[in-house]
């Protein structure tokens, strides 16, 4: 049976290890986030899982520390899982597993290498995306793929949505793709570097929404930017309004990009092109609200302005 260490931080590597454990894989050790990153988009804390199954965890600051990587050294892994992981495994780690350090990407490498790769799925509107397994390099989303599997991405998805069904498509790939490492009978494919495209890191203050825009692209923005990710955000009289989620509408009215509008209990907004209507709201430091309570509360935002 194969030996496995485990290295990640967030929910969609805790249900991928969750997964490997119901299904009996040996997993030897997990290496997990310290507690001053639990501010992480899809941070999850992975030491009741570990302790319910007698899995020795280690939370790091630096998986690349010389006491980590002594610790795998003695361990003498077969492979090495990174799923859901910032920072770069240095070398000294990935020439330690006898098969190799697997990693995990959420789109269809070498399409999107790069960062963010769930908020700009959906900000950009793809209608397909996928998964990727392959081998780690020195080098970030470069190395030879081992099993790649592509979905459907929905009008109606957003960022929950989608990170459930990578999750949901990467634990069936993961389990489908290990007895061939067990075997020995995996391949290794080539990244074409000619198709490549790269995404860029994104922060929170990057959410800010420009009413100016097409309604199709703020659609696509609150839906790309919503939970688990720090969200869509506009201003009014200098208050963060976060926007969670909202809908296209034909309703059209005589406004300027950024103007709401109460109707028949609903909430509007201009866009540059068309109409929103608001869903789910919040201002900072208070709570999330659905659009009838949050009209009942601010029935004041009647033609206000956000910007």
């Amino acid at each position: 049976m194969l030996k496995i260490v485990y290295i990640s931080g967030v929910k969609l590597g805790y249900d991928c290890l969750k997964s490997l454990i119901e299904n009996n894989y040996n997993i030897e050790h997990v290496f997990t986030y310290s507690e001053d990153k639990k501010d992480r988009s899809g941070y999850i804390d992975f030491s009741d899982l570990c302790n319910e199954n007698n899995i020795q965890i280690s939370k790091v600051e630096n998986i690349n520390d010389e006491k980590n990587i002594e610790l795998i050294k003695k361990i003498n892994p077969d492979v090495i899982f990174v799923i859901g992981w910032s920072s770069l495994i240095g070398e000294e780690i990935l020439d330690l597993p006898k098969i190799g350090v697997i990693g995990h990407h959420p789109t269809l490498l070498p399409k999107h290498r790069g960062n963010a790769p769930i908020p700009w799925t959906l900000i950009n509107g793809l209608t397909k995306s996928g998964i990727t397994f392959m081998f780690l390099d020195k080098d970030i989303d470069k190395g030879d793929i081992l099993i790649q599997k592509e979905f459907d991405v929905g009008f109606d998805d957003d960022a929950n949505s989608l990170y459930n069904k990578i999750t949901d498509v990467s634990i069936d790939t993961l389990l489908e793709v290990l007895p061939s490492l067990e075997k020995g009978s995996y391949n290794k494919i080539k990244q074409d570097s000619n198709k490549k495209s790269i995404w860029k890191k994104r922060k929170p203050e990057d959410g800010i929404i420009d009413w100016n825009s097409m309604t199709i692209y703020l659609y696509n923005w609150i839906r790309g930017l919503t939970h688990p990710y720090p969200g869509a955000f506009s201003f009014l009289e200098n208050k963060k309004l976060f926007i969670w989620k909202a809908i296209i509408s034909n309703e059209k009215f005589d406004l300027i990009p950024g103007q709401m509008k109460i109707k028949n209990n609903s909430l509007f907004v201009k866009t540059g092109d068309g109409c929103l209507e608001f869903l789910k709201l919040q201002f900072e430091g208070e709570e999330e609200l659905n659009v009838d309570d949050f009209i009942k509360k601010y029935p004041n935002v009647n033609e206000k302005i956000l910007g």
